[in-house]
């Protein structure tokens, strides 16, 4: 009987348990279904210190004044103009929400840089040295490491969000699972990085365990996440776009995004209770960051159009202080000021695979016993003190086989290696390398070597001094011939005006032809130029005049000339190797040039834009002991900019050189990508 009791009251458990677990089973699938639903659910970090610290600054007795900011590229500098008005009305925002660019703005902001300030950064910031081209091997075409230690070095390396003079948030998106990340706290520069890495143009940034991108393809607006904070909120918006677009051309850098701030605007026009500042910046192109100042008015303008709305919000009447102010300032004008030989170290070990063509005299290319222009595939590692890699491509290549034979003319096989050497900012020490194989005899290469030094003692505003030394040696075995030419300088740039600046050099060359002794010759170069802008016509008409002398004090008789000095005559280089040719005690080069710069930037959806466009016409006479000769006509100049950051300077020139009493003409150009 007792057993029967026991089985049955044993049933009764297994019942009694099955239920339970029935029950449990139900609510942890439950609980596992809305883990699954949360997975579109913000990442946020830092909210509970966020909310903590506009409490702080409120001391609950008044609603919160939230600022969101959103819109990319230039016509993100809007928003400095809105900020600039707020503090006019003594309103510093209680918090800022901001994403893409637009939270770099907010950023510098909330550290304690003025709005003007930011705008004089932004307009003289170098993007193709904070910013490198590259084919994408890290996921993206723009190589932005120099960019995030630009910021590490503005902001400070271990700056983080949550210490910042105004509460910030900065909207970003998870490139693997597609969720909106929140950051209150963090590592402001690289979160600022992270925040305008655009998808497929920059690499995503790794931190926290995400992969982040800009998110303004998916939240154009982080509107109702400020609403979550406050109800009086500022939204200041630089979106541009075109209803007529297409959204199929490529050309157009905001087609990505232009669906977003279409459903942005018409959600944020349904509201009633809410001061939108949109300013129309369509005249500008996405990157104009140039034109920071200009656009910033817009911002300013379309601000004081809710002057009635803005005079009545009890705001944070707070400003900054001004040792903040200033120490920005100061930061600001550093991060500038070390932009040396267009580089920015990077923050982190880079690799970039670029294609780099360089042709003409008038390029960038001022090495003397060159030439050669290549087109070649590069290989680049860069880190904070080093730059090294190689080449492989085509030198094309103009000149006499011999001294006195004909003229060569084609490509030929190329490879070499280069390696530069940062050990601070202002110092750079390089080293280049490169072979030629001619198709005569391709297993018979040509050298060319080069060593220099390079040093920026001083570089402001006002004046800048540096010094430089620079080796090269070329052979030629197949033509039996070589050459050698060592120099050292120093040079100095004053600029006591805005329209006015003054340069001069003077320095030392020794130039040796197939390196006997008697071919040795000892030179001192000597030279000034000036620069004149017409101020009443806002420095688009401008004038030079220059003079450069290089004048023989020992060895063999005759100074040299060079194509690289700038004279265009076709008498240069004509009856001798490595292009330049003797003349008397002394050459001397005076330089007149009148150029009128072309308002006008014509641009191709904001990817192609012709910056710099500008004509012109020079007179360019050459003394050569005794002889003297003219070599005049017209120039035109301009540089194709493709995302602002790759630059195709071009310059072209034809004009009429009385030495060859024929008409002549210069093409110069150079790229990298």
């Amino acid at each position: 009987m007792f057993w029967f009791r026991l089985k049955d009251m044993g049933r009764k458990f297994a019942v009694l348990a099955l239920i339970v677990a029935v029950f449990v089973s139900s609510a942890w699938a439950e609980d596992v279904y809305s883990h699954v639903l949360s997975m579109n659910e913000p990442v946020v970090y830092g909210e509970a210190t966020f909310r903590e610290r506009i409490l702080q600054r409120t001391e609950g007795k008044r609603d919160p004044v939230g600022l969101v900011m959103t819109g990319s590229w230039a016509p993100a500098a809007s928003h400095l103009g809105v900020l600039y008005y707020l503090e006019e009305n003594s309103i510093v925002p209680d918090f800022i929400i901001a994403n893409s660019s637009s939270a770099v703005l907010a950023v510098l902001y909330s550290a304690g840089a003025s709005p003007e300030d930011i705008a004089y950064f932004l307009e003289h910031l170098d993007t193709s040295a904070a910013l490198t081209l590259t084919f994408p091997v890290e996921g993206g075409f723009i190589d932005s490491s120099s960019l995030e230690a630009l910021f590490g070095e503005v902001l400070g390396c271990d700056t983080r969000l949550e210490n910042l003079r105004i509460p910030i948030m900065i909207v970003t998106e998870d490139l693997v699972t597609g969720r909106e990340v929140r950051f209150a706290e963090g590592n402001a520069a690289v979160l600022s990085v992270a925040s305008m890495s655009y998808p497929a143009l920059f690499p995503p940034v790794e931190y926290e365990g995400h992969l982040l991108t800009d998110s303004i393809t998916a939240v154009a607006a982080p509107l109702e996440l400020a609403y979550q904070y406050t109800d009086t909120v500022i939204l200041s918006t630089a979106f541009r776009y075109d209803p007529k677009a297409n959204l199929l051309d490529l050309a157009n850098s905001d087609s990505f995004s232009i669906p977003a701030m279409q459903g942005a605007s018409d959600e944020i026009s349904s509201r009633d209770d809410i001061i939108w500042i949109n300013p129309d910046t369509s005249m500008y192109g996405s990157l104009d960051y140039g034109n920071s100042y200009d656009i910033g008015v817009l911002g300013y303008e379309s601000a004081a159009l809710w002057s009635d709305s803005i005079a009545l919000i009890e705001g944070h009447p707070e400003s900054f202080p001004a040792e903040d102010r200033t120490v920005m300032k100061s930061a600001l004008d550093k991060g500038l000021g070390n932009l040396c030989f267009g580089r920015i170290a990077p923050v982190s070990d880079s690799h970039i695979l670029s294609l780099d063509f360089d042709y003409g005299p008038f390029s960038d290319n001022r090495s003397y016993l060159t030439a050669a222009s290549n087109l070649a595939f590069r290989y680049t590692f860069r880190n904070s003190w080093f730059e090294g890699g190689g080449d492989v491509g085509f030198a094309f290549d103009t000149g006499p086989i011999k001294a006195t034979g004909p003229y060569r003319l084609g490509a030929y096989p190329m490879v070499g290696g280069f390696a530069a050497f940062y050990p601070f900012s202002q110092l750079r020490i390089f080293f280049d390398l490169q072979a030629e194989f001619l198709l005569e005899e391709p297993y018979i290469p040509e050298l060319y070597g080069k060593q220099g030094l390079d040093f920026i003692i001083i570089n402001n505003d006002l004046y800048d001094i540096s010094v430089s030394e620079n080796i090269e040696y070329r052979t030629g075995f197949e033509t039996n011939s070589s050459a050698l030419i060592a120099s050292a300088g120093i040079n100095t740039g004053v600029r006591p005006l805005s329209w006015l600046s003054v340069n001069a050099d003077a320095g030392y060359m020794l130039a040796s032809q197939y390196l006997l002794p008697d071919s040795v010759g000892h030179y001192i170069q000597l030279g000034a130029s000036v620069r004149f802008d017409i101020p009443p016509l806002d420095n688009q008409l401008y004038f030079t005049a220059g003079v450069k002398s290089r004048i023989g004090v020992g060895g063999v008789r005759g100074a040299v000339l060079f194509q690289t000095d700038g004279y265009l005559s076709p008498e240069i280089n004509k009856n001798e190797d490595y292009y330049f040719s003797r003349t008397g005690i002394h050459a001397t080069i005076i330089s007149l040039y009148g150029g009128w710069i072309i308002p006008a930037e014509p641009s191709i959806g904001s990817f192609f834009t012709l910056e710099g466009c500008e004509i012109g016409a020079f007179c360019d006479m050459l003394l050569r002991g005794s002889s003297f000769s003219v070599s005049c006509g017209g120039e035109l100049r301009t540089t194709i900019s493709l995302l602002g950051i790759a630059k195709l300077p071009l310059r072209l020139r034809l004009g009429y050189d009385s030495w060859a009493d024929s008409f002549v003409s210069s093409f110069s150009v150079g790229f990298a990508f």
